[in-house]
């Protein structure tokens, strides 16, 4: 599996040859070297495997975490290499929607005991989804292209005068939507409320790592990845739920199952919600 962080920058500014402080232009380098990684790790690996869909989508979501600290750092338009971005995730969606259900369903009932058909189901879908979309030549070439408008875009804006301050700047301005997002999530009321929240918090995760934040144990990134990921089994147990329901396999068992488990997640997640976002943090 190709997986390369691309981090940074370090506690002190990074300097240019000409002693300026090169953060922006060394982001920018990061961000493209992480849509070649993606583009390499696609067009190597016929059908797509379940990692490397897996992985291509989590590097999407890093580049467009570093799109967004750059445009709040310099006010720079970077709306149509965003939405390349989202267009190329879209191609892969419910190839990963396939494969998470499966595997949430292996999680909450190991050995398949009870829901082996539908497991059978979520195994055809992926087949036909792969056979009508993938490896279509046609859709290979929408990624390649789309990531490589992206490079370009990155390639031509004025970033030589971004800063470490900037960016930090910036990172500031994601913690403080995250923050606004989990005081709608801790409200209720919202269907939505725990997935944009999610969403937040893993973009401020993303950006702390492209400014080298210290991965320490117990510290803020650990916490955001745990929150992360427990925000992310929650999303997984809906879309499961949701997809049961499209392929005509779901019951009230399954239904009770999803429902237990979501009880239990969702505490954790507003336990660890208010330990990183709280009122007092």
């Amino acid at each position: 599996m190709l997986e390369t962080e691309h981090t940074f920058l370090s506690d002190a500014p990074t300097a240019s040859a000409g002693g300026h402080d090169s953060a922006g232009s060394d982001l920018v380098a990061s961000i493209v070297g992480r849509c070649r990684d993606t583009r390499a790790l696609i067009g190597r690996c016929e059908p797509l495997e379940v990692h490397v869909v897996h992985q291509s989508r989590k590097n999407l979501k890093k580049i467009r975490a570093g799109i967004k600290l750059l445009s709040d750092a310099d006010g720079l338009d970077l709306v149509e290499a965003n939405r390349l971005c989202r267009d190329v995730g879209r191609l892969l969606s419910e190839l990963r929607d396939t494969d998470v259900c499966l595997l949430t369903l292996e999680g909450i009932d190991p050995g398949l005991a009870y829901f082996g058909d539908l497991a059978e189901k979520l195994r055809s879908r992926r087949v036909d989804l792969h056979d009508d979309r993938l490896p279509d030549d046609a859709a290979y070439s929408e990624i390649v292209a789309d990531l490589q408008a992206v490079e370009a875009i990155l390639g031509d804006i004025d970033h030589g005068h971004i800063g470490r301050e900037d960016l930090e700047r910036a990172l500031r301005k994601t913690r403080k939507r995250a923050r606004k997002r989990y005081a709608r999530m801790d409200a209720g009321g919202n269907p939505h409320a725990y997935h944009d929240f999610r969403k937040a918090t893993k973009r401020e995760l993303y950006q702390a790592r492209y400014l080298g934040a210290d991965p320490q144990p117990g510290g803020r990134l650990e916490q955001l990845d745990r929150l992360g990921e427990c925000l992310g089994h929650n999303q997984d147990l809906i879309v499961l739920k949701q997809m049961a329901r499209e392929l005509g396999a779901f019951d009230d068992r399954l239904a009770a199952l999803i429902e237990d488990e979501r009880s239990t997640v969702r505490a954790e997640c507003r336990r660890l919600a208010a330990d990183l976002y709280g009122r007092d943090r």
